[in-house]
């Protein structure tokens, strides 16, 4: 049985749609465990109804306690030997937790990852995936890719053994939990699975998602980054070039936060916030690198600097 685990809070106006898609997931060998944590609103009114529809669905509601504690009263309620988590703004494709669970039997790994894509306020979507080929890897061959290309944060895009998770979410930290746990989850011996197929729909077009969803990445940077050089030193990974990947994350994140902007003035905000900061220190280390990085660093910077550039001339 797979175990999807949804945590909850404040979301009345998107909780149908995340629970639907996972409970109409094609895979039917499963549950759907929602923790509603301690929300203000009808959350948890809207999740009992659906509960009438849907007899996968289990609802529970806790004191509010945040993300970290939510998915562990998700874990520790979990009745599934493999676990999917999926956010309240988000939905899951029909066919993800078939596609992930047959790739995880078939392949005999720990960890399948999936590609997915981004529902932005316009209306577009975006694909994202590994940039791999499909396959089997070894977690110290292609753990430094899947950090540039964004793979290793989520955990939406993954399945999990729940046997093999020994640490839960860290509750005392407020940002970069998920990637800690992922690190934790995979050791120095994790055998991962990629699959380029895009099964999950990454929600940033409800209000306040914008600044929920991409704040937490550029603030969590610090602490990611300090796990990120741990994690690397432990599998043995040269951690030289990190600040090109960590500089090539922020950036692409800048990047979509632009693209979602409503407005000039909101774009201008995010480059003084954000674009600014990293460009000064693209800058800054541009002394005693290659020439081709150089190179690369100039090719980065130029999209933003454009935009930057229009944001003043329109005011």
């Amino acid at each position: 049985m797979i175990s999807i685990i949804i945590p909850a809070y404040n979301a009345e106006k998107t909780i149908a749609k995340s629970v639907r898609s996972a409970c109409e997931q094609t895979f039917t060998d499963i549950e759907v465990v929602v923790i509603d944590d301690g929300s203000r609103d009808a959350t948890y009114d809207v999740c009992c109804e659906l509960k009438k529809e849907f007899p996968v669905l289990q609802v529970y509601s806790k004191p509010n306690g945040g993300v970290s504690s939510a998915r562990n009263y998700g874990l520790e309620q979990a009745k599934g030997e493999y676990i999917v988590f999926c956010d309240a703004d988000d939905e899951m494709h029909k066919d993800m937790c078939m596609k992930l669970f047959s790739a995880l039997q078939q392949k005999d790994v720990d960890m399948v990852i999936c590609g997915y894509e981004s529902s932005a306020l316009n209306g577009e979507r975006r694909g994202y995936c590994h940039g791999l080929k499909n396959g089997t890897y070894l977690i110290q061959t292609c753990f430094s890719q899947l950090v540039v290309k964004g793979f290793v944060h989520p955990l939406w895009n993954k399945i999990f053994i729940k046997s093999r998770i020994q640490n839960y979410f860290d509750e005392t930290m407020s940002m970069g939990e998920d990637l800690k746990f992922v690190i934790n989850y995979l050791g120095t011996d994790g055998v991962v699975c990629l699959i380029d197929e895009i099964l999950y729909t990454y929600d940033i077009s409800v209000e306040g998602s914008l600044t929920k969803k991409w704040d937490i990445i550029f603030e969590s940077g610090l602490p990611n980054y300090k796990l990120l050089v741990d994690y690397l030193t432990e599998l043995n990974i040269k951690t030289e070039d990190l600040n090109d990947y960590f500089i090539a994350l922020i950036w692409g994140q800048v990047v979509g936060c632009c693209k979602s902007a409503k407005s000039p003035s909101e774009i201008k905000e995010i480059l003084k916030q954000y674009y600014i900061p990293v460009r000064n220190s693209m800058i800054r280390n541009l002394k005693g690198i290659t020439y081709k990085k150089k190179v690369m660093r100039v090719i980065m910077l130029f999209p933003i600097g454009v935009m930057s550039c229009l944001c003043r001339m329109i005011g």
